[in-house]
């Protein structure tokens, strides 16, 4: 089974698309506009079609596409119909837990972030003040993703991404036991739903003598 991770999608809050939004725009890069500048369900499933062209699935080789759980994802049936015709399984990650299983997202596009915003401030003093449009956009994350993607960045993303580990390792059959001695902080509570209980930290007697 492929593990795989779709293209990245930045969304214009606009109504019109046009070519001056992309110039300079990096691989694997896929801008859309929307009024509402988010992303919904016919979107999505239009940006699997790009993913499907990318990856080419096989009934011997699925590939698993771990998503977030957004409405987007969880409520369109298109996307199952589509998932199940072309060999493609889904797994949402848990409510909360994306920056902890999906840690790519706070390693890499951190600083994909930050030399982004460094490259409009650049831009901006070397045009004598005029102001960054969305038509330079894409030409300063270009700057930013290259700047962004050092080795150094993404071996230690890969290092740190440990929700694919542990698929690997469910598949593999190698799958460690659940950390705090076999239990997790997950339970149902009162109202049927799962909930994540509070670790309990035990106090330290030199802070008793302290008071």
């Amino acid at each position: 089974m492929l593990l795989e991770r779709p293209s990245t999608d930045y969304f214009f809050q606009k109504k019109n698309f046009s070519n001056l939004l992309v110039k300079g725009v990096p691989l694997a890069i896929v801008f859309t506009c929307q009024l509402s500048g988010r992303i919904n369900s016919s979107v999505f499933c239009e940006r699997i079609g790009h993913f499907l062209c990318r990856v080419k699935p096989k009934h011997s080789e699925p590939v698993l596409l771990a998503l977030d759980g957004h409405l987007s994802h969880t409520r369109s049936t298109d996307l199952t119909d589509t998932a199940t015709a072309t060999h493609i399984n889904t797994t949402c990650v848990p409510p909360h837990t994306t920056h902890t299983l999906q840690s790519i997202d706070k390693t890499l596009f951190v600083w994909v972030l930050q030399h982004h915003c460094s490259e409009q401030q650049r831009t901006h003093l070397r045009s004598g003040g005029r102001s960054v449009t969305h038509c330079d956009f894409s030409e300063l994350l270009e700057t930013a993703y290259l700047n962004a993607h050092t080795g150094e960045n993404v071996v230690n993303d890969f290092e740190q991404m440990e929700f694919i580990q542990r698929l690997l390792e469910y598949k593999n059959g190698t799958a460690s036991p659940a950390p705090c001695g076999g239990k997790d902080n997950i339970s149902n509570g009162a109202s049927g739903r799962r909930e994540v209980t509070k670790p309990h930290f035990k106090k330290r007697d030199d802070d008793d003598d302290a008071k």
